[in-house]
Parts: structure tokens; C-alpha cells; sequence
């Protein structure tokens, strides 16, 4: 069951046990590497790229220059993401479902009337701005937000005042799968604090679209929290270095993905996007991380959304469904045959 925020709810940061990241922090570029095998997973860097984005020389990036003007060149095609801006300022980030509405995470808690900004730069170019009509959120929101950052309902949908025309952004589809994602290499996308793995996030607020990848390590509960509020709809992953200490999720693959990045305040409510039928679509929604500064080893946590499948289709979402396998097919066919001779 959903309900809907007042106009007069309260905006501002809550957490539990967690960092809410109303949080990008792109990573060292790690050279080129071929990702184990997945009937879902792009075998190369360049499979990973939306078209136009272009693909960065293999490098190891040594300074933050370098390393957010890669992030930013990789954000460019996800136009369908937006800021959550107030005063002025980008507070959290979201996704475009349908012309009419954005998926978020509950915990950012907009006001009705907020700006939803459209741009590679918010600040200096941006392509659309619309505002906040009405909130929808997992009932019983808001009474116990401060308390379930990693619950599982940390999810909400945005109707916007107007609708978004489609040579602005075209809206992104969305997924139910979600324990085989795991070993997926997944893209993040957001206007959060911005730093190299280097330096960490630095404090540094940034209004441009940063983006990079991760690998999916876990799906269930949240890895790392030890919160009695935990749901088991959690997808975790970290921020690694290809050393120990940035591998922080047992059993997981410490090499780092070619874009590795992790999240930072001002990314909550952004999309975690995996490459799957030919689409990038939204399997999880950011609600928070391990580390304030985002440091390597840092654990995002992203509340899948498939439990909202219902309630986001409502609002225009479209669940993308796999077409079955020749060979599913066939089983199917030879199980109706069967029935048919009995």
C-alpha cells in the first residue's frame, strides 16, 4: 500500500546505522577486463557504454581531473536521470519512469513544489525543469522514515507538474530480477559529491551527472548493516581497489570494475542501471552506504524495486519482461503436447 506525503513534509537527510546518500565518487579506471560469464552480462567495457558515449583509453586515473571528466563523459547518454533541487541546490537524485513521473528513494523526503532538473549540468545547461505535484511512498511513511533507511520500502514516486517531452529524455524501463544480477557489472548514475578514489568525495558539491560501474555482490540483506530494521530486498556492492581493504563483501572478486565507482552524498534516490534485453533498465533505487566519505571499501546498499512492480506501473513504469529461450520454448510446447494426449 502506498500513501502520499503532505505538502508540508519535512525535507531533510535521515539515517539509521547506515550513511544516507543523499550521495558519486568515481574510482580509478582499472585497465580493460573481460567480466566472467552471464546470460545478462556485457562481455566488455564497450558493451557497457550507451551509444555515443564513446569508450576511455584503459588508464589508471592519478589525478581528479581525469577521473571525473571520464565520469562525466560516461554520464552523458543517461539523460533520463534527474536532480532533486531545492533553493537552489540538488539534495537528491531520480530516474524518469514515464513522462509524468520519477522513481526516488522514499528517504529524501522532497517538498511538493521542488525542482526536478534535467542536464548534463543543472547549474550552467539545463534542458528542462519541472517541479514535484504530489509523493507517493510505501505506507506507513512517513511516521518511521528515520528508522528504515534499509527496510526494503525505501522507494517513492514523483508526479511531476507536466510531462517530460521525449527529445528531452526518453524514460527508462525497469527490472524485477534480482539474485541473477549478482556478478553483473551495473552502472550508477547521479548529481552527488564528487572526488577520486585517491582523495575520497572531498566535500565537493558538483551539479553536473556523474556516472561509473560497479559489480553486483550480493542481493538479500544488506551487507555490512546490522540493523533490526534490515529488509532482504537489498542489492550491496563495494568500492574496490583490487586490494583487501576494498574488498569489503566476503566471497566477492576484489578486481575493480574498468569504471569502478561508488556512490556519495547527493546520489540517493539513483538508479542502479544493469544492462538486460538490449536496454538499460532500473533494477534498484540508492538508499544509503558504509562509509561517510566514501572511501574504497565503501558499501552501497540500493532497495530493489520489484516488491513496487504494481504501484510503479500505475505511475506509467514499464517492467521489462525476458522473452523465454528457444529452448523454453520447446518445453513448453512438448509439456502442452503432452497434456493435449492424455
Amino acid at each position: 500500500m502506498w500513501g502520499t506525503l503532505p505538502d508540508d513534509a519535512q525535507q531533510g537527510i535521515v539515517t539509521n546505522q547506515g550513511i544516507d546518500k543523499n550521495r558519486l565518487l568515481m574510482g580509478s579506471l582499472a585497465a580493460c577486463l573481460v567480466f566472467a560469464a552471464n546470460p545478462y552480462q556485457a562481455q566488455n567495457s564497450a558493451d557497457l557504454l550507451p551509444p555515443g558515449a564513446g569508450v576511455a583509453d584503459p588508464r589508471i586515473v592519478i589525478n581528479e581531473d581525469d577521473g571525473l571528466d571520464a565520469a562525466r563523459q560516461f554520464a552523458q547518454p543517461f539523460d533520463a536521470v534527474v536532480s532533486l533541487s531545492f533553493g537552489g541546490g540538488s539534495f537528491c537524485s531520480g530516474a524518469l519512469i514515464s513522462p509524468g513521473a520519477v522513481l526516488t528513494a522514499r528517504h529524501c523526503l522532497p517538498f511538493v513544489g521542488d525542482d526536478v532538473i534535467f542536464g548534463e549540468d543543472i547549474t550552467n545547461s539545463p534542458t528542462f525543469t519541472t517541479t514535484v505535484a504530489s509523493i507517493e511512498v510505501p505506507a506507513p511513511a512517513p511516521n518511521d522514515v528515520s528508522t528504515d533507511l534499509l527496510d526494503g520500502g525505501d522507494v517513492a514516486i514523483l508526479r511531476l507538474t507536466q510531462e517530460v517531452p521525449d527529445f528531452i529524455a526518453t524514460p527508462l524501463g525497469l527490472t524485477t530480477e534480482t539474485t541473477s544480477l549478482i556478478g553483473q557489472t551495473a552502472v550508477t548514475v547521479g548529481y552527488g559529491q564528487s572526488g577520486v578514489g585517491s582523495i575520497n568525495q572531498g566535500g565537493t558539491t558538483d551539479t553536473v551527472r556523474l556516472a561509473g560501474t560497479n559489480v553486483i555482490d550480493a542481493f538479500g540483506a544488506p551487507v555490512g548493516s546490522s540493523s533490526s530494521f534490515d529488509g532482504d530486498t537489498i542489492f550491496s556492492t563495494d568500492f574496490d581497489d583490487g586490494t583487501p581493504t576494498g574488498n569489503t563483501i566476503p566471497g566477492s572478486d576484489p578486481t575493480p570494475s574498468e569504471f569502478e565507482a561508488t556512490t556519495a552524498r547527493g546520489d540517493s534516490g539513483g538508479p542502479l542501471l544493469v544492462n538486460l534485453h538490449g536496454a538499460w533498465l532500473i533494477a534498484g533505487v540508492l538508499s544509503g552506504g558504509s562509509n561517510f566519505d566514501s572511501s574504497v571499501g565503501d558499501i552501497s546498499w540500493w532497495t530493489g524495486i520489484q516488491e513496487f512492480q504494481t504501484e510503479i506501473e500505475a505511475a506509467g513504469g514499464v517492467f521489462v519482461i525476458p522473452e523465454p529461450s528457444a529452448a523454453a520454448l520447446l518445453v513448453i510446447t512438448l509439456m502442452g503436447a503432452a497434456v493435449r494426449r492424455r
